[in-house]
């Protein structure tokens, strides 16, 4: 069973949340998993995965007080070769740079993740808690082309549903109607 350090901000991180703090935008892009085995006090100093294995796009994000969760769904259906997830790392938008490794964490005791070939192919739901202040306001790019659960799919649905610039022409043609 999986046993993930608490992430860690990588040096490159440490530098974007300076400039995050003097008023730069933080854009959380993509999580990926790796199966390197360094150890938590030299991954600090990546500038990516040690060894990575698949990028993972964000499915869904959700702030509450200062911890902003970041998810994302991976299926093994692409996977080559089977390999232990070992390293979990956490993408972001650097205005100067690019995109960075902006926080990653090890687990000592990792799953295996089985290649293509292993039937039903294996999903697994990856989190990552950032603490983030109020006047950050991060943002997250979402990939439509990533997994959801039903959880996720029912909380953006009545997000939708409920907020009334969702479709202001029905609306109109609904208020219209009840004259």
């Amino acid at each position: 069973m999986s046993n993930w350090s608490n992430g860690e901000l990588t040096a490159a991180g440490r530098h974007l949340l300076a400039k995050v703090e003097a008023g730069t935008q933080l854009t959380f892009t993509r999580m990926e998993i790796g199966d390197g085995q360094e150890p938590l006090a030299a991954a600090k100093s990546l500038t990516r995965l040690a060894s990575p294995k698949s990028s993972i796009p964000i499915s869904d994000t959700a702030v509450n007080g200062d911890v902003c969760r970041i998810s994302g769904i991976f299926s093994s259906s692409n996977i080559e070769q089977s390999f232990s997830v070992r390293e979990l790392g956490l993408y972001a938008r650097d205005p100067d740079v690019g995109e960075i490794l902006y926080m990653i964490a090890i687990d000592d005791t990792p799953d295996p993740m089985p290649s293509a070939g292993y039937q039903p192919p294996v999903t697994a739901a990856y989190d990552m808690n950032v603490i983030v202040s109020s006047e950050m306001s991060p943002t997250v790019i979402i990939d439509p082309n990533g997994l959801v659960t039903v959880s996720m799919l029912n909380r953006s649905v009545t997000a939708h549903n409920s907020d009334p610039a969702a479709h202001p022409y029905i609306l109109q043609l609904i208020e219209q109607m009840k004259l």
